[in-house]
């Protein structure tokens, strides 16, 4: 990965880039098994969320179109909330974990949010 990221937001269930942040989630968490599955990812994109929160999915891809992270947050009354974000293994170091949230918390402080909420996990754990 050399050139420029595209951090852009998936609407379509049916795009392949969902399927390609769902395996870098699960390459990059220690218990993969205790997130939001990957095959849920298109309820959420497609308008998905409860009551007055709106989900949203955002991926980085490089200059080629290849996923190199997403993030899955939420849009809530009263900030958002991160509830995963990930770089893949071979991308960390080269600012798509940065993009990523730089996207997000624009959108949130956008919607006249305070911030949002996230919690981390080191990947080394």
């Amino acid at each position: 990965m050399t050139g420029p990221l595209t951090v852009r937001r998936v609407t379509d269930p049916g795009d392949p880039a969902l399927a390609a942040f769902g395996k870098i989630q699960e390459r990059s968490y220690y218990a993969p098994d205790m997130l939001i599955p990957p095959a849920a990812f298109g309820r959420l994109v497609s308008g998905g969320g409860r009551g007055r929160r709106e989900d949203r999915i955002l991926v980085a891809e490089d200059e080629a179109g290849q996923v190199r992270g997403g993030t899955v947050y939420h849009l809530l009354p009263g900030a958002g909330f991160n509830s995963f974000l990930a770089a893949a293994p071979e991308a960390r170091g080269r600012g798509v974990a940065r993009a990523l949230h730089a996207a997000s918390l624009a959108e949130v402080r956008g919607r006249g949010l305070p911030g949002i909420f996230a919690d981390s996990v080191y990947p080394g754990r």
